[in-house]
């Protein structure tokens, strides 16, 4: 039934972590990027390539603006990043 199919994919999927460790996330040691400010959070999106800027830079500049508040950074929340308690 595709009910407990679901739960226990979710279940398992909360335990997993749990019992394996995997992913496991290193900290970092040296930080290169400016864009990434909080070393515990790190990378929250990937940027847009340089490509897409110079092939379809309005359409870019309008999606940085309304859809990522006009920063096309890595440390950019998006939509679904929305817990309170990780900031």
């Amino acid at each position: 039934d595709t009910v407990t199919t679901e739960i226990y994919t979710l279940s398992l999927h909360d335990a997993l972590p749990i019992c394996t460790g995997y992913p496991q996330l290193f900290p970092v040691v040296v930080n290169n990027n400016p864009d990434i400010t909080n070393l515990q959070l790190g990378a929250r999106r990937l940027t847009y390539p340089l490509e897409e800027y110079e092939a379809n830079g309005a359409t870019i500049q309008v999606a940085v603006d309304e859809w990522l508040g006009g920063q096309d950074k890595m440390s950019t929340r998006l939509w679904w990043d929305c817990n309170p308690r990780i900031r």
